[in-house]
């Protein structure tokens, strides 16, 4: 049990770490596919397509925890000088977290988010994408952000979307939000 929770620990922290100290790496190369102003971007490695309304920047972001490792491998698309982001990332874990129920990984990060006090909850629910389960979140942040923010466990895969973007510009960029949360796709 002390194993299972050093790893969820260590999944945690990489999942709520923001963006800090992202390194750079020699990654593959997303696909770019126009689609009405926005971008289809296609990772073969990250076994999924969504929309992005311009060419993100990809980076590997690893945290060390007591007995694992994980790489987050991250897309984010920036406009507005950073204030407007859109992000999609997966990491692989270990198999000791795989064999813990998918309920309990979940619900191990929902709980990270509804004890944090910088950040409001405004919504949760659970959703799916085909068979897989998955947490929707919706909070504010510090800085006046609303963060939106999807994950879905696929097996050994954590898939995350988040989107951040200004309070005061919320409603003009809800169906922009909509659109890049709903476009996220899983390739066979």
């Amino acid at each position: 049990m002390r194993t299972q929770f050093l790893l969820l620990s260590a999944l945690s922290s990489l999942l709520m770490s923001g963006y800090p100290a992202i390194q750079s790496v020699r990654a593959e190369q997303p696909v770019l596919v126009q689609q009405q102003q926005w971008e289809q971007i296609s990772s073969s490695e990250g076994g999924f397509t969504v929309l992005m309304p311009v060419a993100p920047t990809q980076n590997r972001q690893t945290t060390d925890g007591n007995k694992v490792s994980l790489d987050a491998n991250l897309f984010t698309a920036s406009l507005e000088e950073g204030k407007v982001k859109y992000s999609v990332s997966y990491t692989n874990f270990p198999e000791d977290i795989a064999q813990l129920p998918p309920e309990f990984i979940l619900d191990s990060l929902s709980s990270r988010f509804t004890s944090d006090r910088k950040l409001k909850l405004i919504n949760q629910q659970d959703i799916r994408l085909e068979e897989y389960s998955g947490k929707e979140f919706k909070f504010e942040a510090p800085g006046g952000k609303i963060v939106n923010y999807r994950t879905y466990l696929v097996k050994q895969r954590l898939y995350q979307l988040t989107t951040e973007i200004p309070k005061d510009r919320e409603s003009a960029l809800s169906a922009d939000v909509e659109k890049f949360m709903t476009s996220f796709q899983l390739v066979k």
